[in-house]
């Protein structure tokens, strides 16, 4: 396809149905056009036709029933009335016509739905390009001369179709999160989250979940569901399909004493931690509140200030002087104002 007539620039607002830029089609293209005129006609024929046999059936229904009233219609009818054969025939006469009628509004919906259907397929091979929605016009790759194709493989038969212009929405940005099997229990729609974006460092948006599709999806053997985040706030920088990793709030808290999910170790009903005391390791009794995947709520057990051990400990040796910690110590500290977090993800 060869465009002849120059596109509307980019920044221009633009409305739904709006034409952006002519074709010139190819001999291809004037043949599915025609068809698809043609297909579009006929759908509006048979359209018309249906409309115009309904008044012909509303007028004979309207014959049957007052026939029916007129000749032997009565409000209550005895047996004798109704084993009467002009009562039957005519009764049967004014129902039939009566189903005919409510049969040819279904046909006459068939017949719109059949031009909805024709108008949207000559639209889509149309020389003109449209706008699909509202909003702003941006990134105009075409000019005139160029030649527009589509390009189709044959192994699927799938059709893509190149892209001439990006329209930009008016509106909160959309984002999509994967929360995993143990965060999605604690997730629920309306909770609040942030958002940060790998392309814009430093800058962090506040949102809320929407909902959560909780079929979940199953990729090499790890099942994750996708939660939906609408930004409070639009931002012209973000772009569609951006990496996004957001924090949502399922729980807040004040005055708790928190420490690294991996050094509490659960065995049945009793959950221990690794503590240094006195220069040496103690495991002490813990009781845990809410925990996320990075850390966890102690309600009893430890104190602010003491040293908890992560990961695994092995053996010392006194003569070698190894290391009694494979992965560091944390110190266990009581936060003011801090928040349980589920850390929902990579998304885009």
């Amino acid at each position: 396809m060869d465009d002849t007539k120059p596109p509307s620039p980019g920044g221009d607002a633009v409305y739904a149905g709006e034409k952006i830029a002519d074709l010139t089609l190819d001999t291809d293209g004037i043949i599915r056009q025609a068809q698809a005129y043609s297909n579009l006609l006929a759908a509006q024929n048979t359209l018309a036709a249906s409309q115009a046999k309904l008044n012909s059936l509303q007028s004979s229904l309207f014959k049957a029933n007052q026939a029916f009233v007129t000749d032997r219609g009565v409000n209550n009818p005895s047996e004798a009335d109704k084993a009467d054969p002009v009562y039957i025939e005519e009764r049967a006469d004014w129902l039939q016509a009566e189903a005919d009628y409510k049969n040819q509004q279904n046909v006459i919906a068939q017949a719109q739905a059949a031009v909805n259907s024709a108008s949207l397929t000559y639209n889509a091979i149309s020389s003109a390009i449209t706008a699909p929605a509202d909003g702003t016009i941006s990134d105009v790759t075409i000019a005139p001369g160029m030649v527009i194709t589509n390009s189709q493989s044959s192994s699927n038969n799938n059709v893509s179709s190149q892209v001439v212009a990006s329209i930009k929405h008016t509106g909160t940005p959309i984002i999509s999160v994967n929360l995993s099997e143990v965060d999605v229990v604690k997730v629920k729609a309306g909770d609040r989250a942030t958002v940060t974006f790998d392309a814009l460092p430093g800058k962090t948006f506040t949102g809320k979940v929407l909902g959560i599709d909780t079929t979940g999806i199953v990729s090499s053997g790890v099942t994750t569901y996708p939660a939906t985040i609408a930004l409070d706030t639009p931002e012209d920088e973000l772009l569609p399909n951006m990496s996004a990793t957001a924090s949502i709030i399922t729980n807040i808290k004040n005055d708790v004493l928190l420490v690294p999910t991996a050094s509490v170790q659960t065995a049945g009903n009793q959950s221990t931690v690794r503590v240094m005391q006195n220069g040496k390791i103690e495991v002490v009794p813990v009781t845990t509140g809410d925990a996320s995947d990075t850390e966890t709520e102690i309600t009893s057990g430890l104190r602010e200030g003491q040293t908890v051990i992560v990961g695994y400990v092995p053996s010392t040796n006194s003569q070698t002087g190894a290391s009694p910690f494979s992965r560091g110590i944390f110190g266990g500290g009581r936060g003011r104002g801090n928040a349980v977090f589920i850390r929902g993800g990579r998304g885009g």
